[in-house]
């Protein structure tokens, strides 16, 4: 199951990733200030919100996608053929709509916030008011227009079509991170944020008319034969409550210390997560390119195919985390120079960070299994572990600094989120008589 040349290429897209991830820290390291560095992560953090907004719609819809491609296929300029494509057209412009709905209230709700939010944060008086008001409104401006698109390619990318959306993300992500790194270098600061988005949406829009003229045409969505209510709501209020988590456990900690500890502190945290998120974005490709082909799975009841990927995929996953957490840690200790060790979080801390991670890519592995069947079965343990975790997490970081804070997410991610979550997806299995003990041999 999954074409491995899509595995490669993902990993490929992911590994460009992490090497500009990297340039980018190196040239944030040596072109902003630490107060700017702080800054800098704070408003990405911010702007990565939407996540929240989102509140899990684009899984819904690559998995939904998935599901209606068992029975359709795309034609020539991006022209989708079965019996059942009127339905699906009337999905998709419903999509569309919801998108945009949400990225207006995005940023009519953001622009504001985020501007009262600054005002009042411990790192207000570092840096003069003209300095990074209108960073704020560009970015995000351009991050609301950027996830208007966002329905398209997730249809793309449910569809089965994995091999099209890795080589857009590559595309954008080389010409993004180049314009970023020449701003850094000007010393343009926090407008350097607004490169990946600006260059997203120009390509990306390009590209569908290029490429998907059909999709962006409004002749065939004036049905209302699909009915999102019946189909989606209940599916996605489900798959949002997890979906939350993803953003909780590595973003909002970064606006929590930039509050109370000031850019400097929120900063390291910053440099941290990006790394350790780097590692868990590769080691999530074991999962993630095989996701259109489990929908389809699912779909035609071929649960044996679904199980023998769960178990080798998540052993990929782990080993390959362990052994990448362990050559950063080594590089970290024993390699990295004392000015960048300065800008990152002390090595326990920077541990603690990459078990969290790690921890939140297990979590997430079992959240992709379940939703390969088009439900989800995670949101309440999601939604009761973010309260418990964020109060928690600012009387931490309060009394503890920044230990404070990343002790408080494992303490809630080992003795709450994984004991729950295993508990519920055995039931989950039992309730669907899903075999729980496949092995290898069993696969013919």
């Amino acid at each position: 199951m999954g074409d491995k040349k899509n595995l490669i290429l993902m990993l490929a897209q992911r590994s460009w990733q992490g090497l500009s991830g990297l340039i980018t820290l190196i040239l944030i390291t040596k072109n902003l200030s630490p107060t700017y560095q702080g800054w800098y992560y704070t408003f990405a953090s911010l702007a990565a919100l939407f996540y929240v907004f989102d509140f899990g719609l684009s899984n819904v819809i690559i998995h939904t996608s998935s599901h209606f491609f068992s029975d359709l296929k795309w034609g020539k300029n991006g022209k989708i053929i079965g019996k059942n494509s009127l339905v699906f057209f009337s999905f998709l412009s419903q999509s569309i709509s919801k998108y945009i709905y949400l990225s207006l209230f995005f940023c009519f709700l953001m622009l504001p916030l985020g501007i009262v939010f600054f005002h009042y944060s411990n790192g207000i008086h570092l840096i003069k008011i003209n300095n990074w008001i209108a960073p704020w409104l560009t970015l995000i401006i351009l991050s609301s227009l950027n996830a208007a698109l966002s329905a398209y390619f997730a249809v793309i990318e449910g569809s089965g079509k994995l091999k099209e959306i890795l080589l857009i993300r590559l595309y954008t992500s080389i010409i993004g991170s180049i314009f970023c790194w020449v701003l850094l270098i000007v010393n343009c600061n926090l407008w350097s944020l607004s490169a990946l988005p600006a260059t997203t949406i120009l390509f990306s829009f390009f590209w569908l008319l290029r490429n998907k003229k059909e999709l962006l045409s409004r002749k065939k969505r004036k049905s209302e034969l699909f009915n999102w209510d019946a189909e989606i709501s209940s599916f996605r209020i489900k798959i949002g409550l997890t979906s939350l988590s993803g953003y909780f456990y590595s973003q909002i900690f970064i606006p929590i210390l930039f509050f109370i500890e000031g850019p400097k502190m929120a900063g390291q945290m910053g440099v941290s997560l990006t790394i350790a998120g780097m590692l868990g974005v590769l080691s999530q490709s074991w999962i993630t390119y095989q996701i259109p082909d489990l929908g389809k799975a699912a779909a035609m009841k071929e649960v044996l195919k679904i199980n023998i990927f769960f178990k080798k995929s998540i052993t990929h996953l782990s080993i390959f985390y362990f052994l990448g957490s362990l050559l950063i840690i080594l590089f970290y200790l024993f390699f990295t120079p004392e000015e960048y060790k300065l800008r990152m979080l002390e090595v326990l801390p920077f541990i603690g960070v990459l078990i969290s991670i790690f921890i939140n890519q297990i979590l997430w592995s079992l959240s992709s299994y379940v939703r390969s069947f088009k439900e989800e079965v995670f949101g309440p343990i999601s939604l009761i572990s973010i309260l418990i975790s964020t109060p928690l997490a600012i009387i931490a970081t309060n009394r503890f600094s920044v230990t404070g804070t990343i002790l408080s997410i494992i303490l809630v991610q080992l003795f709450f989120n994984i004991p729950l979550s295993i508990f519920i997806l055995k039931k989950f299995k039992k309730l669907k008589k899903i075999d729980s003990f496949v092995t290898l041999k069993n696969y013919q």
